[in-house]
């Protein structure tokens, strides 16, 4: 397996569990039963799995040891403090009463306490390794001077793991500070579902109204993310599509075509 057909299958593999990350969390009720907690947590394994594989793709994974094992401590991190959560969750059979939610996790105590910190560790060891792999992908975007299909696929990659970050930061906030990103009726967001639901409409700028940051640390956040995803599109569809126009026409005056001509030591003419 060459390095381009090893990139486009990481990069597609990541792609899946992400558009199935994104189509069954709505559908679940995360924290109010017991399955749908252990299905949630099976599918962000599988994002695990996938960001380890990254971490191993040749023309992809970082050069450095120190940055690879970096990216595995978050990786151990992350599930480790998401099977603890589980677990504990499992065995107090499940939370029916939503209300410690609503509580910042300073003021929590036994069990919600441990809960709450668990959740906090996971999402902050996911955020780390999120953008971590985004630092990787627009490395690997910005490399070479051709648009290959590893390169669409990578761009699609990057730009919903940009939705994925934010939505782990906004679900930072509303732990430690409750009431900081709220329903248009006033109610706080209490799953992260709802939080990945309120970072892709910042992304894409599409400012439903329904879900709105209270907090002005969330609303700074808010607008970073606002200004990432599209100087995000400008910059790097500028780029792709340069890349496509100057080695796209291979027959073209100044393609490949050209340029093997020229190297052999002859001269082309246009209209010969």
């Amino acid at each position: 397996m060459n390095q381009n057909t090893a990139k486009t299958r990481s990069y597609l593999e990541l792609l899946i569990v992400l558009l199935a990350i994104m189509v069954v969390l709505p559908l679940l009720e995360v924290k109010s039963d017991i399955i749908n907690n252990i299905i949630l947590s099976g599918f962000f394994l599988l994002f695990l799995l996938a960001a380890m594989k990254m971490t191993v793709t040749k023309g992809v994974a970082p050069r450095k040891p120190f940055f690879k094992w970096l990216i595995r401590g978050a990786i151990i991190l992350s599930f480790t403090a998401d099977v603890a959560q589980s677990v504990i969750y499992s065995l107090l059979g499940g939370r029916k009463d939503n209300s410690f939610y609503l509580e910042p996790i300073s003021r929590l105590s036994g069990w919600d306490f441990w809960l709450q910190f668990l959740s906090l560790v996971t999402l902050i060891g996911y955020a780390f390794l999120t953008i971590f792999l985004i630092i990787m992908i627009i490395r690997d975007l910005f490399s070479g001077n051709r648009v290959q299909v590893n390169k669409i696929f990578g761009a699609i990659v990057a730009y919903l793991l940009l939705g994925i970050f934010w939505s782990f930061l906004y679900s930072i906030f509303v732990l430690i500070e409750p009431g900081s990103i709220v329903h248009g009726d006033g109610s706080p967001i209490l799953s992260y579902a709802e939080a990945t639901y309120f970072s892709f409409v910042t992304l894409c700028t599409v400012g439903y109204g329904d879900i709105v940051p209270k907090a002005h640390l969330a609303m700074v956040f808010a607008n970073l993310e606002s200004v990432a995803g599209q100087l995000y599109l400008a910059i790097l569809v500028a780029r792709l599509v340069s890349l496509y126009a100057s080695h796209g026409g291979g027959n073209k005056p100044g393609g490949d075509a050209a340029e093997e001509i020229a190297g052999a030591g002859k001269t082309w003419y246009p209209n010969q």
